[in-house]
Protein backbone atom coordinates (compact mmCIF):
# COMPACT_ATOMS: atom_id res chain seq x y z
CA UNK A 1 0.00 0.00 0.00
CA UNK A 2 1.18 3.50 -0.97
CA UNK A 3 2.27 5.71 2.29
CA UNK A 4 2.07 8.92 1.34
CA UNK A 5 4.39 10.63 4.06
CA UNK A 6 7.15 7.76 3.29
CA UNK A 7 6.47 8.33 -0.25
CA UNK A 8 6.86 4.79 -0.78
CA UNK A 9 4.92 0.96 -0.89
CA UNK A 10 5.01 -0.04 2.25
CA UNK A 11 4.17 -3.91 2.72
CA UNK A 12 4.42 -4.27 6.45
CA UNK A 13 6.24 -2.18 9.14
CA UNK A 14 7.01 -3.09 12.93
CA UNK A 15 8.60 -1.56 15.64
CA UNK A 16 10.38 -2.92 18.66
CA UNK A 17 10.25 -0.97 21.81
CA UNK A 18 12.76 -2.32 23.66
CA UNK A 19 15.64 -1.87 20.56
CA UNK A 20 13.96 1.32 19.39
CA UNK A 21 14.09 0.18 15.99
CA UNK A 22 11.59 0.26 13.23
CA UNK A 23 11.62 -1.59 10.06
CA UNK A 24 9.54 -1.01 6.87
CA UNK A 25 9.39 -3.78 4.33
CA UNK A 26 8.81 -2.50 1.39
CA UNK A 27 7.93 -3.52 -2.47
CA UNK A 28 10.57 -4.16 -4.56
CA UNK A 29 11.20 -1.29 -6.06
CA UNK A 30 10.93 1.38 -2.82
CA UNK A 31 13.23 3.39 -0.84
CA UNK A 32 11.38 5.85 1.46
CA UNK A 33 13.73 9.37 2.24
CA UNK A 34 15.18 9.94 5.57
CA UNK A 35 13.50 12.39 7.08
CA UNK A 36 9.73 11.22 6.80
CA UNK A 37 11.07 7.86 8.07
CA UNK A 38 12.16 9.63 11.02
CA UNK A 39 9.38 11.61 11.59
CA UNK A 40 6.87 8.59 10.66
CA UNK A 41 8.78 6.77 13.54
CA UNK A 42 9.62 9.44 15.69
CA UNK A 43 5.55 9.76 15.91
CA UNK A 44 5.14 6.31 17.71
CA UNK A 45 8.64 6.71 19.86
CA UNK A 46 10.58 10.00 19.96
CA UNK A 47 14.00 7.45 21.19
CA UNK A 48 13.67 5.81 18.24
CA UNK A 49 17.54 4.91 17.62
CA UNK A 50 17.19 2.88 14.06
CA UNK A 51 15.22 2.17 10.76
CA UNK A 52 16.00 -0.37 8.57
CA UNK A 53 14.38 -0.77 5.10
CA UNK A 54 14.16 -3.96 3.09
CA UNK A 55 13.01 -4.65 -0.10
CA UNK A 56 10.90 -7.58 -0.47
CA UNK A 57 11.46 -8.91 -3.78
CA UNK A 58 9.42 -12.19 -4.97
CA UNK A 59 9.32 -13.11 -1.54
CA UNK A 60 13.10 -13.13 -0.75
CA UNK A 61 13.44 -10.04 1.94
CA UNK A 62 16.62 -8.10 0.48
CA UNK A 63 18.64 -5.58 2.54
CA UNK A 64 17.89 -2.20 1.22
CA UNK A 65 19.04 0.80 3.79
CA UNK A 66 19.45 1.88 7.28
CA UNK A 67 18.86 4.93 9.14
CA UNK A 68 20.41 5.38 12.59
CA UNK A 69 21.06 8.17 15.18
CA UNK A 70 24.86 8.82 16.34
CA UNK A 71 25.66 11.32 19.08
CA UNK A 72 22.04 13.00 18.56
CA UNK A 73 23.01 13.52 14.68
CA UNK A 74 20.76 10.93 12.23
CA UNK A 75 22.73 9.39 9.13
CA UNK A 76 21.92 6.78 6.64
CA UNK A 77 23.98 4.58 4.81
CA UNK A 78 23.71 0.87 3.43
CA UNK A 79 22.13 -2.12 5.62
CA UNK A 80 24.93 -3.82 7.33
Amino acid sequence: MYDKQLQCNVLRETYDAETKTGILILDETSCPDMDPSIAHFQAIDPSVKKIYSINDIDGNLVPNTQIWRDDGQWKVGVYD
